[in-house]
């Protein structure tokens, strides 16, 4: 999804439609901070892999028993 928001509307119009990705992007490289921008990559990190633990608790079903 970066690249194509990055590539098709440059994350705009305004900031309506910046993901979380092309935010981190820009904060840390673009505009030099580099510290915040690593943060928002690990609390996205952190949500995705929280994220990810939920779906396979979930789909821990034995589905050979009816």
């Amino acid at each position: 999804m970066f690249d194509s928001v990055l590539a098709l509307t440059n994350g705009g119009p305004g900031s309506d439609t910046t993901p979380l990705t092309l935010y981190m992007f820009r904060t840390a490289f673009s505009y030099g901070d580099y510290g915040y921008g690593s943060t928002i990559a690990s609390l996205l990190t952190v949500v995705c892999l929280g994220v990810t633990l939920i779906i396979f608790r979930f789909s821990r079903r034995d589905l050979t028993k009816g």
